[in-house]
């Protein structure tokens, strides 16, 4: 049977498909618009220049600040056994957990990376041209990966957690600072 199971599940030469998106916005407290950053005179394509500052630290202002929000997706599943759908459920309760060797023909089936939801809030400070300092939070909304079994070491026994794994929502922060020209 597990012959069988090989060809049905590692088909060779197939292409693997990801997908993710975001939306983002900024709104500028200091009345910056993005839009007049917006230059078609490059043949070559439309860009986005730097956004001229109303009130440059030079100029005894503040800058330019914004507040920024994104939320991002992102799926790095592909193939039969993805874990999105009722097939892979039936899939894996008919398949996988009667017979476990069947798990490494699964597995060899596509690209098993999980998925990843998120919200940014930020703030972007911009005290004169050709320097940027930003600040994030993100917070995961959704993290999973598929057929993985997790050990929690923290009572100092191993429990397994099972696929789809997604009690954890981390919060990080992170700052930057840029100098461009």
């Amino acid at each position: 049977m597990l012959a069988r199971l090989a060809g049905a599940f590692a088909p060779g030469g197939a292409s693997h498909y990801f997908s993710g998106f975001y939306v983002y916005g900024q709104w500028y407290l200091t009345g910056e618009e993005r839009a007049a950053a917006y230059d078609v005179t490059n043949k070559l394509g439309a860009n986005f220049n730097q956004i001229t500052i109303k009130h440059p630290m030079s100029a005894g202002g503040i800058g330019a600040v914004g507040l920024a929000a994104r939320y991002s997706a992102l799926n790095l599943n592909s193939g039969p056994y993805s874990g999105s759908s009722l097939y892979n459920m039936l899939a894996y309760t008919t398949l996988i957990a009667p017979n476990p060797p069947a798990a490494s023909y699964i597995a060899n089936a596509g690209v098993v990376g999980g998925r990843q939801q998120n919200v940014t809030l930020g703030i972007n400070w911009y005290p004169e041209n050709g320097f940027h300092f930003q600040f994030n939070w993100i917070h995961v909304l959704q993290a999973s990966a598929p057929f993985n079994d997790y050990a929690l070491y923290a009572t100092g026994v191993p429990a397994r957690q099972g696929p789809y794994y997604n009690g954890v929502h981390p919060d990080l922060f992170e700052a930057r600072a840029q100098v461009y020209w």
